[in-house]
């Protein structure tokens, strides 16, 4: 299903202005940095419940 949905999009984005393009790579990007903080924070929540688990 994922590569159906990415080939779609490329498809529809073909020939579409480079600001668009533009707009779209930085919203990808901030999504891409939003999760990675995320998922830190639940890596981080999980080590500390972990160590106070064996104290």
């Amino acid at each position: 299903m994922q590569i159906f949905v990415d080939v779609n999009v490329r498809e529809i984005l073909e020939g579409a202005p480079p600001q668009l393009i533009g707009a779209l790579n930085e919203i990808n990007n901030d999504n891409a940095e939003e999760i990675q903080n995320i998922e830190d924070e639940i890596e981080e929540s999980v080590a500390n419940h972990t160590r106070s688990k064996v104290h």
